[in-house]
């Protein structure tokens, strides 16, 4: 655990949206800035690697998609990533990454977001998902040629806000709906942020039982439930650790202004609050300082 370290994005002020990025240990302790002077979204962090999207940037850095690693300090612009939406992944077994891009289809009349796989410099994008709906932050399913997302393309009459979560094969095959909304007109899922564990379940954030909470279930969908036992402190976007024993997460206690960064094993025990200002941070991620 000694070489685990924790990423996360800080907003700089309460009024812009400019961000930036930062490294931790697991304690909350030994802060440090790893890219800043800008709009910067972390799309991905795996190992020692992170990927993430340049907006503005006060020193003339181009706007786009960036690879940097954490021990050789190196930072290498990748692909100008005009209409890639924050969240990526990236399959080692194909060498694939997977993210959903706003695009205009050819005779189409307005603009959409659906999932395409591609190379990491932008080369080979192919789209997967082709619906009039909004398609975004696809996973791949560890050991098989699957992809789970996030989509509203159910049509709930009840909110447009309204996502489930859906599974797709990398061929554009095998479309299939996991969750179902248990209520449309009061407990609305909102389903987001999916994700896999390492024991193999689909793990999402999700509105249940009056709070934002990580909800885990198989993966054929059944089983839906609240990974952790907490009503108090919402939790968003999450990562869980290399062995699999601990959870880093977005919260935020109910009735605060601010989100901070916590850490908790995944049975809900031993809470930790790791970062505790007026800045809100969100995407942590757990990184491997060996890989």
């Amino acid at each position: 655990m000694h070489q685990w370290r924790i990423v996360y994005v800080e907003w700089q002020d309460t009024v812009s949206s400019r961000n930036s990025i930062h490294l931790m240990k697991l304690n909350g302790r030994g802060q440090q800035t790893l890219i800043s002077a800008g709009e910067n979204w972390m799309s991905l962090a795996r190992g020692s690697n992170i990927w993430y999207q340049q907006g503005l940037d006060t020193a003339g850095k181009k706007r786009g998609l960036y690879h940097y690693n954490i021990n050789s300090k190196n930072d290498n612009y990748l692909f100008d990533a005009r209409g890639l939406y924050q969240d990526i992944d990236y399959s080692a077994n194909l060498d694939l990454f997977a993210g959903g891009f706003l695009h205009q289809p050819v005779n189409a009349i307005k603009k959409r977001y659906d999932i395409f796989l591609f190379n990491q410099d932008g080369t080979n994008k192919r789209q997967l998902t082709n619906d009039t709906a909004i398609d975004l932050e696809p996973v791949f399913y560890p050991g098989m040629d699957k992809i789970i997302f996030r989509s509203n393309r159910d049509r709930n009459p009840m909110s447009w806000g309204e996502f489930e979560i859906y599974s797709i094969n990398i061929d554009g095959t095998g479309l299939s709906r996991l969750t179902f909304n248990p209520d449309t007109t009061r407990n609305i899922l909102r389903a987001s942020n999916p994700g896999i564990s390492p024991d193999g379940h689909i793990v999402f954030t999700g509105y249940w039982d009056n709070n934002y909470r990580i909800m885990i279930m198989n993966p054929d969908g059944s089983n839906i439930r609240p990974l952790l036992p907490m009503d108090d402190l919402e939790q968003t976007s999450y990562s869980f650790s290399p062995d699999g024993r601990f959870i880093v997460f977005t919260g935020r206690r109910k009735g605060a202004r601010n989100n901070d960064i916590y850490l908790v094993r995944t049975n809900g025990k031993e809470l930790r609050q790791l970062t505790n200002d007026w800045r809100r941070k969100v995407q942590p991620f757990f990184i491997d300082l060996r890989k």
